[in-house]
């Protein structure tokens, strides 16, 4: 309850500022939401999964979690990488509209390639609103300023959960054309190209 009450607050201050002609509203009303947890889930496109097992390319979760998930395209898995609690959001507006903010993770990928055992790992991943773009920090767990996916949320209206939940689905993330060349350079492969359509995301942040 105490980040609904929260928001509450921020949202009627937003809504008291839109009303003094001396402030810019929209600067007035944004306001800055700790986050001290919770789970980002990715569900791999199933052609995509398709694809690249047809290619012996194997794509695995490191420090997170992989489920096998079956659909009406076929069956994939689903990744869980963890909230840190250095994230925030930026916000504003009554209905709240996430307006920006830094999602910081931990876990990755790891792909490989079984013809050649060549790989590359991808992992802690912060995804920026501001910029729309997901980021690995790290390469080969060597510091990085990767980015790997463009993300297109369906709506950055988060839907607020009774247990302090906010939660967005159905972000979309297309591979960059940065992470498609290292991937097809690094593993000797051409079946990634920029604009993939890679899966889905859920974002389920602890406010």
């Amino acid at each position: 309850m105490r980040v609904l009450q929260r928001l509450a607050v921020f949202a009627s201050a937003g809504a008291l500022a839109a009303g003094l002609s001396v402030v810019p509203a929209q600067a007035a009303a944004d306001a800055t939401i700790p986050i001290s947890g919770g789970v980002t889930s990715v569900t791999v496109n199933p052609a995509v999964t398709e694809a690249l097992l047809k290619n012996k390319i194997l794509p695995y979760a490191t420090d997170a979690s992989t489920k096998l998930k079956w659909t009406k395209r076929g069956p994939t898995v689903k990744y869980g990488f963890p909230i840190t609690s250095d994230s925030f959001v930026t916000a504003a507006g009554d209905p709240l509209s996430l307006t920006g903010g830094e999602i910081a993770h931990t876990g990755g990928v790891r792909f490989v390639n079984l013809r050649n055992f060549k790989a590359l790992k991808v992992s802690d991943f912060d995804i920026r609103l501001d910029e729309g773009l997901l980021y690995a920090t790290k390469v080969n767990n060597q510091p990085a300023e990767v980015p790997i996916f463009t993300i297109i949320p369906t709506s950055l209206e988060p839907k607020l959960t009774a247990g302090g939940f906010a939660v967005l689905t159905g972000v979309r993330l297309e591979l960059t054309a940065e992470a498609a060349d290292a991937l097809n350079a690094t593993l000797n492969t051409s079946v990634f190209s920029a604009g993939l359509p890679f899966g889905t995301a859920k974002v389920r942040a602890a406010l």
